[in-house]
């Protein structure tokens, strides 16, 4: 196996930021969100004025909608609830700010630049994965489906009701339709750190039959056998140096992103929160805007968008859990190597093969590799029963206040 380097250039994050503007870091399979964002850190003064804009176009958007509502909508159209208004105002406001803080958040340091480099240049197996496909379909999908609801909402409201009602639902549309980005995005770096645990894995599950089901140990002293001895222990030093170099990258990545991913979370509570306020508003009574019934619209459109929220709880959970399977599958090989190995050979090669495993053992038992957020919570299926629970609690409150 030829030696790759583990990520020396942690220590000089501004040389590998800056080499890192002029190299294709991604591959072909990769998720269109991932390319693009890879793409933009090529381009420092670029992404940077993107920031200001699309913060000012945020910002404007948010001051807007909220003007247009409470001076308009909610008047010409009898939406007298409080919780209504409330539920509207803060789920709205958390959509705004987890755009704008992860959408900032991205291009700031050179922690993707790192991630990016790192992923694409340490290959430590030629085989492709079969997720990376089903993720990157995932990702289109999840963006096509994401503008079905919205589709709707501009048909109904923008072609049947006006413009005048439309603009400030607008607003809030854009930033749901740029939400799906944002967290498609931050979970694309994740998977692609999954799959490099994996390949590590796959490298510490061919040492059986490379080394350990042989009689390599028995008979140590022939010159076949001393080469091998010598590539396993290689490869071992190389599984250990580059699982605890994935480890830093994780942490560095988890620390960069853990109070985005938070508002990530809390907006996909909101959102759903929002979206079953409004078929309770809407359908429990009839509702016409500009004299208009759009119940039966809103019914499709709103029940669409929290089926989509819940694909993109899905699909973050289901990243978290598989790196978080990873993490374990690390140890379970390695107790399964040190229980097939030969414990009673006596020779000084058998010690220092146990005593690689052992350290690799003991490096992946105390490393936390999991996406979390911070100390806040991980991000793995106990999210979705965490939102559910949320939906159903608030949900009973929010129709007793609304059909009171």
């Amino acid at each position: 196996m030829s030696r790759v380097e583990p990520i020396k250039y942690f220590e000089s994050k501004v040389h590998f930021a800056r080499k890192v503007l002029n190299e294709k870091l991604y591959e072909i399979s990769d998720p269109t969100v991932f390319k693009f964002i890879v793409y933009l850190l090529r381009y420092k003064k670029l992404t940077f004025c993107l920031q200001i804009v699309l913060g000012l176009l945020h910002l404007s958007g948010l001051v807007h909608s909220f003007y247009g509502k409470f001076k308009v909508f909610y008047d010409l159209n009898d939406i007298d609830s409080a919780i209504f208004k409330f539920v509207d105002s803060f789920s709205n406001v958390l959509l705004v700010l987890s755009n704008t803080f992860v959408t900032f958040n991205i291009f700031h340091g050179t922690v993707l630049c790192d991630v990016a480099y790192y992923l694409h240049y340490n290959r430590f197996s030629n085989k492709q994965h079969e997720p990376v496909f089903v993720f990157s379909k995932g990702m289109v999908a999840l963006h096509l489906l994401t503008l079905l609801p919205l589709t709707i909402n501009c048909y109904v409201i923008a072609f049947q009701t006006g413009w005048k009602f439309y603009q400030y639902i607008l607003a809030r549309d854009i930033e749901y339709w740029f939400f799906n980005f944002v967290s498609s995005g931050t979970v694309a770096f994740a998977q692609k750190i999954k799959n490099k645990f994996s390949d590590i894995n796959q490298l510490l599950s061919e040492i059986e039959s490379e080394f350990i089901v042989t009689d390599v140990v028995d008979d140590p002293n022939t010159i076949d056998n001393i080469t091998t001895i010598s590539k396993c222990l290689e490869k071992l030093e190389f599984i250990k140096e580059h699982h605890n170099a994935l480890c830093d990258l994780l942490d560095r990545f988890n620390k960069a992103f853990k109070a985005g991913l938070v508002m990530i979370v809390l907006s996909i509570n909101g959102n759903i929160l929002w979206n079953v306020t409004v078929l309770i508003e809407f359908t429990t009574e009839k509702r016409l805007i500009n004299g208009m019934d759009i119940s039966v619209f809103v019914s499709v459109s709103y029940i669409l968008m929290i089926l989509v929220t819940c694909f993109q709880a899905a699909l973050i959970a289901v990243v978290g859990e598989h790196l978080a399977e990873e993490g374990q599958a690390t140890s379970r090989i390695c107790y399964h190597l040190l229980n097939k190995f030969p414990y009673f050979t006596e020779n000084k090669s058998a010690a220092v093969i146990r005593k690689e495993i052992c350290g690799l053992l003991d490096q992946a038992k105390s490393r936390n590799v999991t996406l979390n957020a911070g100390g806040f919570f991980s991000m793995n299926w106990g999210i979705l029963g965490s939102i559910g629970s949320t939906v159903a609690t608030y949900s009973i409150v929010i129709m007793q206040f609304v059909l009171k």
